[in-house]
C-alpha cells in the first residue's frame, strides 16, 4: 500500500501547491471569510480519503478541504481555514493508484500516476457533480451523499 500513501501525499502537494499559490500565506482566515467543514459519504458510510473541491460560481475564491474519514475542513489557502462569502460548484476526487509509483531521490512520485477512482466520475466535476454550496455564513454540517449507482 506504498503506492496509496504516495498518491495521497502527491494529491496533498498538489492541493497545497495550489492553495498556496491562490492567495496568502498566513495561517489566519482571510478577511471575510467563515469556517465551512462537514462530512462525504459514499451509500451511506463515510468517505475514507480524498478531497472536496470548490469553485467560484461567481465572486470568490476556490477552496478545498482534504477528506480523512468522511470528514473535511475547508481551506482557501494552504494555511488559511475558511471560504469566502459566495456561490460556489464543488467536486469531489477519491483516487486509488494503479500498481506501483515509482519515487525520486526525494521520496517524491516521478511523474502523476495511473490511478482508478473510488467513487463515480461523475462526482470529479464540477459540471456533473451537482452539487453547489451557497456560502453565506459559517457552515459546521455540510454534507455530501455520494451514491455508486442511480
Amino acid at each position: 500500500m506504498k503506492s496509496a500513501m504516495h498518491l495521497r501525499m502527491l494529491s496533498l502537494l498538489i492541493a497545497t501547491v495550489a492553495l498556496a499559490t491562490a492567495g496568502c500565506s498566513s495561517d489566519r482566515p482571510l478577511p471575510g471569510s467563515v469556517p465551512v467543514s462537514g462530512l462525504v459519504t459514499l451509500d451511506g458510510q463515510p468517505l475514507a480519503d480524498g478531497r472536496v473541491q470548490f469553485a467560484a460560481a461567481g465572486p470568490g475564491q476556490p477552496a478545498i478541504g482534504m477528506i480523512s474519514a468522511g470528514r473535511f475542513t475547508m481551506r482557501t489557502t494552504a494555511t488559511a481555514p475558511g471560504v469566502l462569502k459566495g456561490a460556489y460548484k464543488v467536486s469531489i476526487v477519491s483516487d486509488q493508484p494503479i500498481g506501483d509509483v515509482p519515487l525520486n531521490s526525494m521520496g517524491l512520485p516521478e511523474k502523476v500516476p495511473e490511478a482508478v477512482s473510488n467513487i463515480p466520475k461523475r462526482y470529479n466535476s464540477i459540471d456533473t457533480s451537482g452539487f453547489t454550496v451557497d456560502v453565506t455564513g459559517p457552515i459546521r454540517d455540510l454534507k455530501f451523499e455520494l451514491k455508486s449507482a442511480e
